[in-house]
């Protein structure tokens, strides 16, 4: 099945960290809630790894809400970043396969 990307929601960090996430309750439900208005499904989530690989942390799974969407990692830590896909479990986790379409 194709599915496209069709709107990005860019959501405040309250941790205020280079190295620590935690989504801010409000930019989450209005995301949530413009989805919702357009009908749009939530595909996908993503978040940067500053300074390691595009590989899912023992942090990642253990705050993995989301089984049923794919995760993108996006990897700053050489001039290129780097992004790779992957379905997580609550233990372990596998690459996904996606494309960038036009």
């Amino acid at each position: 099945m194709v599915r496209s990307v069709l709107q990005r929601y860019p959501l405040l960090n309250n941790a205020a960290s280079a190295t620590e996430y935690l989504a801010n309750d409000q930019t989450l439900f209005a995301a949530y809630r413009d989805m919702h208005e357009h009908g749009l499904d939530l595909l996908a989530v993503y978040h940067s790894h500053p300074t390691s690989d595009p590989v899912p942390s023992r942090k990642d799974l253990e705050r993995n809400y989301f089984d049923t969407i794919m995760h993108l990692i996006i990897s700053l830590k050489t001039d290129e970043p780097v992004m790779r896909g992957w379905w997580l479990g609550e233990k372990d986790f596998r690459q996904a396969e996606w494309e960038v379409g036009d």
